[in-house]
């Protein structure tokens, strides 16, 4: 995402904040739904009602219409036309708020109209349509934490895990999007999150156990050479087998790209 894009998106997620007249958080989804006169509702990925009435809004017939759906994952989906919201009803709620603001996101940026719609249904480049979700996803970022505001509270805050889950208690949102924020947008210095499953559990969906590898910005200066390849197994030699909570602390030493060594 080129600077022009990521400039764009916060000036306009800072004026829809403006104009609801948010200060604090957390932001409610339903309020800025509401807010942006969308309509919002649900969808059963089985009901061929849903999808008979979609085709005639895409250039596809509904059986296609569904595979489009299933092929790129989709829990949620703009209907530029009717500028309505359609959640999978089958999506857990604690992930509702995160994929509204998506979608939002979605609306928001002007380019993004057209996506999934007319004959770039079938055909949308794998490259575009990751471009697309990239900045819709930064776009989700951005409101949710209410751009600077969140980085506001951050800098107030040591680094760690107990802030950390301080801050996603405050603005209502998952472990794995307030660590992502808190790394690419507080503290100047190497920071670096990583979510992955545990050492003890073998089987995966995932080809690699690491899901995220979310770097800082001084991090990739200082350590562009490290990879989740190297992080992980030093991660393992911290931490033991438990159900949830914390699970270990530690300390490693790693190489900058400079020959340096540093604790982490």
């Amino acid at each position: 995402m080129d600077q022009q894009t990521h400039d764009d998106i916060e000036k306009r997620v800072r004026r829809l904040i403006k104009e609801m007249g948010v200060r604090e958080p957390p932001l409610n989804m339903a309020d800025v739904v509401a807010h942006l006169e969308i309509d919002q509702s649900f969808y059963d990925i089985n009901d061929p009602t849903f999808f008979d009435g979609l085709r005639h809004k895409m250039k596809l017939g509904a059986f296609k219409v569904k595979g489009v759906l299933q092929k790129v994952g989709m829990q949620a989906l703009w209907l530029p036309q009717e500028d309505r919201i359609v959640l999978d009803a089958a999506l857990p709620k604690p992930k509702h708020k995160w994929v509204t603001a998506h979608e939002i996101g979605h609306r928001l940026i002007p380019t993004h109209r057209h996506f999934l719609f007319g004959d770039t249904a079938e055909t949308l480049d794998p490259e575009y349509h990751e471009m697309l979700e990239q900045e819709a996803n930064y776009c989700a970022s951005a409101l949710t934490f209410m751009g600077k505001k969140f980085t506001i509270d951050a800098l107030d805050t040591l680094p760690c895990w107990e802030n950390i889950h301080s801050l996603q208690t405050r603005y209502e949102t998952s472990a794995t999007s307030t660590l992502r924020r808190y790394v690419e947008h507080s503290h100047n210095r190497p920071m670096l999150g990583i979510v992955s499953t545990p050492p003890w559990k073998n089987e995966t969906e995932h080809k690699s156990r690491c899901r995220y590898f979310v770097p800082s910005r001084q991090f990739k200066l200082r350590f562009s050479k490290i990879s989740s390849d190297e992080i992980l197994p030093l991660i393992k030699d911290c931490v033991h087998r438990a159900r949830g909570g914390p699970v270990g602390t530690g300390e490693f030493i790693i190489g900058d790209d400079w020959g340096k060594h540093t604790n982490s």
